[in-house]
């Protein structure tokens, strides 16, 4: 139409992109140790936030950490070598070493702050992204 121009992003979506690149960003996120000795996970059980890591550290031996389920599997490590995973989902992922299938643990991973954000934001964001859309309806239909 003449005399309209056209329009680039509005701020209100951008701020909405801008909302969900932050609240995604791993940087509160913990790296917590499990040691694999005398036959044994070191903690057994271990509870955790959504986005954390875990690090398994063989400390002597040789062993495996393998999910339950086989959604995860380090293959067998040696003395010194690490193994490590993040944990994006709340869960409870039970584990063994496959060569020793008595050592078994767990990591319960609970929805953490992080994850908290990232949902809050999504909200955010889409509310945003709704009133926007609305506005910029709302002017080409006048």
């Amino acid at each position: 139409m003449p005399g309209c121009r056209q329009r680039g992003p509005s701020s209100v979506g951008r701020a909405a992109v801008v909302c969900l690149l932050l609240a995604a960003d791993p940087a509160n996120a913990a790296t917590h140790e499990v040691l694999i000795r005398n036959f044994a996970f070191e903690p057994p059980e271990l509870t955790i936030e959504a986005g954390d890591s875990v690090r398994w550290m063989v400390v002597s031996g040789g062993h495996s950490v393998t999910a339950k389920d086989r959604a995860f599997d380090s293959d067998e490590l040696e003395t010194g070598l690490a193994f490590e995973r993040r944990f994006e989902e709340p869960g409870v992922f039970p584990y063994f070493c496959t060569p020793h299938d008595f050592m078994r643990a767990t990591v319960t991973v609970l929805p953490g702050p992080s994850y908290r954000s990232v949902t809050l934001a999504a909200v955010a964001a889409a509310v945003l992204l709704g009133v926007a859309l609305t506005f910029a309806w709302r002017r080409r239909a006048r």
